[in-house]
């Protein structure tokens, strides 16, 4: 982050990890799972005491994006599993419309230059199922994400928030960076319902980033003012009941 812009009142305070503190790199579902509930993040990134499960839906969803990631690497030239199939149209039509390329890990360091996936100085990262491309207009990126659960209806997202809010606004930022495109556009696709949830970003200078995404950053600097302090609470929810 650019030090001229931690002057303006827009700009959450980010506390400067110690040199003893091994930095966490921020993902969307670390930075989700710190906001669902702190105490619950300290047990899956820092003390590594909440054995990992994969649920049936978890299992089933991990077979999908698998199938539909061969199908776009062998450029439709692959048979799609039963349990696949009814992406076929919507692959054929990002094949025929856009450059693609499936599952991309995209890195930013704290000076927001690109970066690998496992670069030591990775300050966030996401994986993007697909990236979409336009040959007549570089300058705007799609990121797409598979997703096999259902919508979130209207209601619930009064209630509890965009459940996408984190990943598409992380999901936009490194795209720009790692593709110094001026507008990304993500695009959550709910296979099994045939439904579409996009946002689209417009980018310019770091300071604009960091002001327009506010909430992110304030976000990333909690978790590392807690790292420091050791400091996790329970947020009692139903998601987060243990804890």
């Amino acid at each position: 982050m650019n030090d001229n812009t931690k002057d303006t009142e827009f700009i959450p305070e980010v506390i400067p990890m110690s040199a003893a503190t091994k930095r966490i790199p921020y993902t969307p579902t670390n930075l989700d799972k710190f906001k669902t509930c702190p105490r619950q993040y300290k047990a899956s990134y820092i003390n590594h005491d909440m054995p990992y499960f994969q649920s049936p839906q978890a299992e089933r969803g991990d077979k999908i994006h698998k199938a539909l990631e061969a199908y776009l690497l062998a450029k439709g030239d692959y048979e799609l599993p039963e349990y696949a199939i009814g992406a076929k149209a919507t692959l054929d039509y990002l094949l025929e419309a856009y450059e693609v390329a499936p599952e991309v890990a995209l890195g930013v360091t704290t000076e927001f230059e690109p970066c690998g996936w496992k670069d030591p100085n990775v300050w966030f990262r996401g994986k993007a199922d697909v990236v979409l491309r336009r040959k007549d207009n570089p300058d705007h990126v799609g990121v797409l994400d598979w997703k096999t659960g259902k919508p979130q209806s209207e209601s619930d997202v009064k209630k509890y928030g965009n459940k996408f809010e984190v990943q598409s606004e992380l999901l936009a930022i490194v795209a720009a960076k790692t593709y110094n495109a001026s507008a990304v556009t993500t695009l959550f696709v709910m296979i099994d319902h045939g439904v579409v949830k996009s946002n689209t970003y417009f980018f310019t200078d770091n300071q604009s980033i960091v002001q327009a995404h506010a909430s992110l950053f304030s976000l990333m600097g909690k978790i590392e003012k807690a790292t420091q302090t050791n400091v996790f609470p329970p947020r009692p929810n139903g998601l987060c009941a243990s804890y």
